[in-house]
């Protein structure tokens, strides 16, 4: 019974430091996998990893009245452009289907690209009827700028959760916090990019909020061993920090599960961009309720190597 499980997690005492090394390890071998494979093939063809956000190029949507197989489609497309990235979406609204083609190609000759895609479309798949329903379009500059951007401001939100977790608490503790949050950052980048989707300015906000997020659990966590710290001036540090993630466990994994029913329901019933955002957030949210317990904590402890903080001293 929930009620009852509540009250197990309430009452845990799982040795999680102990585990801490194992399960950086895991993480750092998980990061450079996928964050390799991603610049891999970034390199080799940014348009499969990255979205018309990023690289420049055309993204257009067509609606139909009768789905073609998926494989069918990709054929028809790959005889106009060879870099196009092909998906059927939902509408928002929930009350039509859409074709979405992504290319790094803006113009054929002299028409644009969505016109030659759209007329091989109706010319192979009659019985569909493919029209354009939208189409946009985003220069290399523009394209550029905007990984700029995207850099500039998550360096910038990690350099000041470091900032205010140093004054808030010691820089040990923001060290640990943010390379936990770069670990749900890389995470989450490499697996997206793993399930085949492309990397867009909506995937930026997705790890954005995942920052966010993961913070404030950890902060959590960081408050119960400041406020042990100054009831129990004699127990080891370790042993005292241990605790304090078994004292907020609860409170951990309620607070992701509940956030996660609700991505999930985003994932499962969203369409376009939202289901993109939605399988960040369930990569990310997940990544971050594993590094506040796994990765924040171990890495404030190897800073301070074992010694109490100063920071039970201050009010």
């Amino acid at each position: 019974q929930p009620y009852k499980m509540l009250q197990l997690m309430k009452n845990a005492n799982f040795d999680f430091l102990r585990w801490g090394k194992t399960a950086g390890y895991a993480s750092l071998a998980v990061i450079v996998v996928t964050v390799a494979l991603f610049l891999g093939r970034a390199l080799k063809s940014p348009s499969s990893v990255m979205a018309v956000d990023f690289t420049g190029g055309a993204s257009m949507t067509f609606d139909y009245d009768k789905k073609t197989d998926i494989g069918e489609v990709r054929k028809i497309v790959s005889g106009v452009v060879s870099d196009a990235t092909i998906q059927y979406q939902s509408t928002l609204d929930g009350t039509g289907n859409l074709l979405l083609v992504k290319t790094g190609t803006m113009k054929i000759g002299e028409e644009n690209v969505s016109k030659v895609i759209g007329d091989a479309l109706a010319k192979a798949a009659p019985d569909s009827k493919f029209r354009l329903a939208g189409e946009e379009d985003v220069g290399s500059e523009v394209g550029n700028d905007l990984k700029k951007s995207a850099r500039w401001a998550i360096l910038f939100s990690l350099v000041g959760i470091l900032a205010y977790v140093s004054l808030r608490f010691e820089f040990g503790f923001a060290l640990g916090g943010v390379i936990a949050l770069a670990h749900d950052a890389f995470i989450t980048l490499g697996l997206y990019s793993l399930c085949g989707r492309q990397v867009s300015l909506t995937i930026v906000a997705a790890l954005l909020t995942i920052v966010g997020y993961s913070i404030n659990d950890t902060i959590v966590i960081f408050d119960r061993i400041r406020e042990d710290l100054r009831r129990d001036p004699k127990m080891d540090f370790k042993e005292l920090c241990n605790r304090a993630i078994n004292q907020t466990l609860s409170r951990t994994i309620l607070t992701s599960l509940t956030t996660l029913i609700a991505v999930t329901v985003l994932f499962v019933f969203g369409g376009g961009a939202i289901n993109d955002f939605a399988l960040a957030m369930l990569i990310g949210v997940t990544a971050g309720t594993y590094s506040t317990i796994f990765i924040a904590t171990p890495i404030m402890l190897a800073w301070y190597r074992g010694r109490r903080p100063g920071v039970a001293l201050s009010k």
